[in-house]
């Protein structure tokens, strides 16, 4: 094994270590070995400091979960149905996540969630979709309540509805999510009837995503400037609120 720059030297030890020719067969792992193996497959996955290769990726979080190990086996089912690093097999990877799904397991339930709602690697299934994150909007989830809003927002299943889409939006806000202070906020800026009060809202929530590090916060903030939402159209200041988004790389 390589250096891996994306580990710190103590989980550079353990990954090697869980990865040794000299351990016991597959299954026999350490609650250390599992979590270093999930780590260096997060490495691969996520390209940290490596280039990304999914089929490495693939190798560790099957090992993770051949060990017991539940978010290893909800990345392997995931990566199955989406054809990363392994063969496209939508059916099977698909009912890898529905069995994990059925346990309660919250990840299996947003992953499900995405795949049914998006239509990447299989149907769109409507009704699939909203039974998953229906389950995970009762357990306060903030990635189900985003794509609540964007099924909403967007119309993916049927006529764009912005007012329940909001509704979801400003309750992924309430919950501290970057993201929800991002996405209610634009939906108030762009709204066709938005109103003085709730564009000086929606302008405080995209200000807070921004300080939260969501880099299109600044482009939505600079268009609602730049074409007169928040108040009359300031050229200039959309301008510089566009240079400091390049800088941040938007």
């Amino acid at each position: 094994m390589g250096a891996l720059p994306g580990l710190a030297g103590s989980e550079r030890a353990l990954a090697q270590s869980a990865t040794s020719a000299q351990l016991p067969a597959k299954g026999a792992r350490t609650q250390r070995e599992i979590a270093a193996l999930l780590r260096l497959a997060d490495v691969y996955y996520y390209s940290e400091s490596v280039d990304s290769d999914f089929a490495k990726a693939f190798d560790y979080y099957s090992q993770a979960a051949e060990a017991g190990s539940a978010s290893g086996k909800i990345r392997t089912g995931e990566m199955i149905a989406r054809g990363l690093g392994t063969a496209k097999d939508y059916e099977r990877g698909r009912a890898i996540l529905e069995e994990s799904a059925a346990t309660g397991d919250a990840k299996a339930l947003t992953v499900l969630g995405e795949l049914y709602t998006r239509g990447e690697s299989g149907p769109m299934d409507p009704a699939r979709a909203l039974k998953a994150l229906g389950e995970k909007k009762k357990k306060g989830d903030n990635r189900a309540l985003l794509l609540l809003g964007d099924i909403h927002q967007y119309g993916r299943f049927e006529s764009p509805d912005p007012v329940t889409a909001l509704g979801y939006y400003r309750l992924a806000a309430e919950a501290g999510s970057p993201y929800g202070f991002y996405s209610a906020g634009n939906a108030l800026v762009r709204a066709k009837a938005a109103r003085r009060g709730t564009v000086a809202e929606g302008m405080e929530l995209l200000q807070r995503a921004e300080r939260e590090g969501i880099k299109s916060a600044a482009v939505a903030i600079s268009n609602s400037i730049f074409y007169g939402n928040a108040r009359r159209p300031d050229t200039k200041r959309a301008i510089v609120t566009l240079a400091e988004g390049e800088k941040l790389d938007v």
